[in-house]
């Protein structure tokens, strides 16, 4: 696929970059060009600047990654909404549900819809096809409501498994590939933004992200933990 970028002046377009590469490009572009004129013969382009944001292939592959399904204007929902699996206690939660007489959740980070998550051990989980040697980012927006107490511990895991479900980060135990932490040391009312990356191992046939709520024995009891706007990413190859 070849690329060119136009730079539009004096009624025509000039090309002042082309890339000829095979190779289909996406991400962002920035361009900042300063010229000068002499009045005759071509311009003179000074301090150009050109930089290329490559994204190709690490969009977000996750469905219903905000929360947004089921709708749960009229209450809280079980679950964390198709395809995410989920254990023990994990709702969808709105916005749109209980204000201005009563608030149940926190504003959302994008949308209307958040994932709440209560109790012992509450999890929601998405997985995505993946084979070995590839790298994968999984990241997600985590928050404690000062509506509840401040409790809990957040885990925003990467896992790769095998065709018969075998965790291959920790075989036979639960341990995630790699994970980052929300923990009550971080501010409440604030979303936080949780990421962390692997490479898939050989055997590798799926990538997951795990969203998992640990209670903090430390702390006083009856909170809850908020997430929105999961990614899991394929960087490379």
């Amino acid at each position: 696929m070849k690329v060119l970028l136009y730079l539009y002046l004096g009624g025509k377009d000039t090309v002042i970059v082309e890339n000829s590469s095979d190779t289909v490009l996406e991400g962002l572009v920035s361009l900042r060009a300063d010229y000068k004129s002499t009045g005759t013969g071509p311009l003179n382009y000074n301090g150009f600047i050109f930089d290329f944001t490559s994204a190709a292939g690490a969009s977000n592959l996750l469905t219903n990654e905000s929360f947004e399904t089921p709708d749960a204007s009229a209450g809280d929902v079980p679950g964390a909404g198709a395809p995410w699996n989920s254990f023990n206690s994990n709702f969808t939660s709105s916005n749109l549900f209980g204000p201005p007489v009563f608030f149940v959740n926190p504003d959302a980070h994008s949308g209307t819809q958040v994932l709440k998550q209560f109790g012992t051990d509450a999890g929601s989980f998405q997985d995505l096809a993946a084979s070995a040697g590839e790298s994968w980012t999984a990241s997600a927006w985590a928050q404690s409501w000062a509506g509840d107490a401040n409790n809990n511990t957040g885990l925003m895991q990467i896992f790769f498994r095998d065709a018969n479900d075998v965790n291959l980060c920790d075989p036979g135990g639960f341990n995630a590939c790699n994970q980052s932490v929300f923990d009550t040391a971080q501010p409440v009312d604030t979303w936080v933004e949780l990421s962390a990356s692997a490479v898939a191992p050989a055997g590798t046939t799926t990538a997951r992200i795990q969203l998992l709520l640990v209670p903090d024995a430390n702390t006083p009891a009856d909170g809850s933990l908020f997430w929105d706007d999961a990614s899991l990413s394929k960087v490379a190859p």
